[in-house]
């Protein structure tokens, strides 16, 4: 990929540069060279950037409201691949982690909200940037009292994209930390 055919070229040499100087190999019956745009491992990737797959969308949209554990584990499991396009994906999932392991099942209006917030994500993620080596970068980060989270956007060609989120948890101890402290942490 590259937003120009030269750029695409270019990257393409630097790949099988790469390629020869640690002795792989590539068959050429399985490559597709010069397309527009690729579904790779449930993203869909063209020049402006990254996406959840369409097809990942869509299971995301009939997925039925989990009546157990295990069907909960399966969603956050699904969601949680996907991450790296949700903004505060900790924070959001947070109800439905209290559901996981031995604890009793009870779904209550805490959890369909949570529920309801992460298909909403899943379905309106935004198409993150694919970052280059030429413009600066931004990271903001944030804390909540159960977790904290970070956006790192790359400003291209005067515009704010990012370019990934990550967040994770809170463990119990870091939960009794101050503002200040979690903030530091984020």
């Amino acid at each position: 990929m590259g937003k120009t055919f030269e750029d695409h070229l270019q990257n393409l040499t630097s790949v099988f540069e790469r390629f020869r100087e640690y002795g792989l190999k590539l068959k050429p019956r399985k490559c597709d060279f010069f397309q527009k745009e690729i579904d790779f491992l449930g993203r869909t990737i063209n020049r402006d950037g990254m996406a959840i797959g369409s097809e990942y969308v869509e299971v995301v949209k009939k997925w039925k409201v989990p009546t157990t554990t295990r069907e909960v584990e399966q969603f956050l499991g699904f969601a949680n691949y996907h991450r790296t396009f949700i903004k505060n994906f900790a924070d959001l999932s947070y109800p439905l982690y209290q559901l996981t392991g031995k604890k009793p099942y009870k779904w209550r209006d805490s959890e369909q909200e949570a529920f309801d917030q992460l298909v909403e994500a899943l379905t309106t993620t935004p198409l993150l940037a694919l970052p280059n080596n030429k413009d600066p970068f931004i990271l903001d980060t944030d804390a909540s009292n159960f977790a904290i989270g970070a956006e790192l956007i790359q400003v291209q060609d005067g515009v704010e994209r990012p370019v990934a989120y990550g967040s994770f948890s809170l463990t119990h101890e870091q939960k009794r930390y101050c503002t200040t402290r979690k903030e530091l942490l984020a």
